[in-house]
């Protein structure tokens, strides 16, 4: 819901804004990370230029939701050492 209000209720973004708001990165680093691997956002298979691509924010919100998963898991493993 947040990020259809911070979008004004569109359900897609442009890839470079994703690139730039959410991930810090200018659209071509950010597609080089995604190609090796290094950052796990999946596209249809279809997409062979992600900078052109619009993203759904459902599937947005998936991978923030994965991250935020993993961290508060990491999180826990430290408070109990």
């Amino acid at each position: 819901m947040l990020l259809l209000a911070r979008h004004d209720g569109c359900d897609e973004i442009s890839f470079s804004q994703m690139a730039r708001e959410y991930f810090g990165l200018e659209p071509e680093a950010l597609e080089r990370k995604i190609k090796k691997g290094l950052i796990c956002f999946e596209f249809p298979a279809c997409r062979t230029n992600l900078r052109t691509s619009k993203v759904p924010l459902l599937q947005l919100a998936r991978y923030i939701e994965q991250r935020r998963t993993a961290a508060v898991a990491r999180m826990g493993k430290y408070a109990a050492e």
